[in-house]
């Protein structure tokens, strides 16, 4: 039905327009531009804009000449194979894109067939190497949509071409518009917030290369999957703080971390665990003075973590030796009776991991005074200096 329609319309053209009133032959006429001007969307070199559409008509006053006179040069190919139909008629248009994107062909005016393709080192339009559009449902318009590689050299040619030489009914319109797309991911550059690397359109063009749905550029961590939170890092140990922070990515330290370094912050001991009820005084005069002294009934260290490990020194060795115990309390026997002499001390350490270490210091007083003083400092695991536990930082 379509071929009949064509040939009916070419008959009746040619009778209704005498050979001495046709009007010239398009500028465009053939490839190599011969008779006049070569039309392109912009020059070699050049920018090829965005979303800016050039148009051109004929009849009209660029190029000039009348569709239904064009003819075809010798070689110029009039079929293509991914259509399969016959065309004839053609005018030309050559595209430099200077960076990769996408090529819209719209010819109007009467049914035509578009092809869009590679122009070669020598010149010549490349017709294996091209793409075709022919919709045989529409007689008054059509349409490609084609990408392009582009870049310094690239250039490529528009074939547009009258299907089966039917004389065209009005003036024949081509809209070229150019999307510069340099990735080729189908989200423009205009909307691409990653122009040069492929990505889906509902990520704003951008990749998401460990797929947890946080796109590159804004992942910390973009070949490990992770949470939005942490910036798409991950949190091994389940404390809020991504492994690439965490000084301590294999203990969670959610409970307590003041810095948020992912370690967990230091407890410390209670400032009253170790107590010496009922001790007595005792008193001896020597050398005119009276030297006052404490008799130790019970030392008792209680309140204290399970696995705490509890130690009990003497300033005086006859006193008492040095012992150790572990647990939650502890008594030592041993020292019930010992004496204290005045100035001489029962110093008491306890420790555990990730505990601030106490040392609590029981002194007998100097002489001419009677009864015990008691202090305690701290001291911070993997150093040796003591402090007001007051000022010792929990925090790792």
């Amino acid at each position: 039905m379509r071929r009949w329609l064509g040939c009916l319309a070419t008959l009746i053209a040619l009778a209704a327009v005498p050979a001495s009133a046709q009007a010239d032959v398009p500028d465009n006429d053939n490839f190599s531009g011969s008779g006049g001007s070569i039309v392109q969307a912009n020059a070699a070199g050049s920018v090829l804009p965005h979303n800016a559409p050039v148009q051109w008509s004929i009849p009209g006053s660029d190029p000039a000449g009348d569709i239904d006179e064009a003819t075809t040069e010798g070689g110029e190919s009039l079929t293509c194979p991914a259509v399969g139909v016959p065309y004839g008629k053609t005018v030309w248009y050559r595209v430099h894109p200077d960076v990769s994107g996408f090529l819209q062909v719209r010819t109007t005016g009467g049914d035509a067939v578009l092809r869009v393709m590679s122009i070669s080192g020598a010149g010549a339009p490349e017709y294996g190497n091209s793409l075709c559009a022919d919709d045989p449902d529409d007689t008054s318009a059509e349409e490609i949509f084609v990408s392009l590689q582009g870049g310094p050299g690239a250039r490529y040619a528009v074939q547009v071409g009258v299907y089966n030489n039917i004389a065209w009914p009005s003036t024949h319109l081509t809209r070229i518009t150019f999307f510069r797309d340099q990735d080729l991911d189908s989200t423009f550059d205009a909307s691409d917030r990653c122009p040069t690397s492929v990505g889906p359109t509902n990520k704003g063009g951008c990749p998401d290369s460990d797929g947890d749905g946080l796109v590159n550029i804004d992942d910390r961590c973009p070949t490990a999957s992770g949470s939005s939170g942490l910036r798409g890092c991950p949190d091994g140990d389940g404390d809020g703080v991504a492994n690439v922070d965490d000084r301590c990515a294999t203990q969670s330290a959610r409970a307590r971390d003041a810095n948020r370094n992912g370690c967990l912050d230091y407890a410390k001991f209670g400032a009253n665990v170790v107590s010496m009820p009922n001790s007595t005084l005792f008193s001896r005069f020597r050398r005119g003075f009276v030297r006052n002294g404490v008799r130790i009934t019970r030392l008792t260290v209680s309140g204290l973590p399970s696995g705490t490990l509890i130690q009990v020194r003497c300033t005086r060795r006859s006193t008492c030796r040095r012992q150790s115990k572990r647990g939650r309390r502890a008594t030592f026997g041993k020292l019930k009776g010992k004496r204290l002499r005045p100035g001489k001390s029962v110093v008491v350490i306890v420790s555990k991991s990730g505990y601030i270490t106490r040392r609590f210091v029981i002194k007998a007083k100097a002489r001419g005074k009677r009864g015990v003083s008691r202090s305690n400092r701290c001291q911070v695991p993997g150093t040796k200096r003591l402090a007001s536990c007051s000022r010792v930082s929990t925090v790792r």
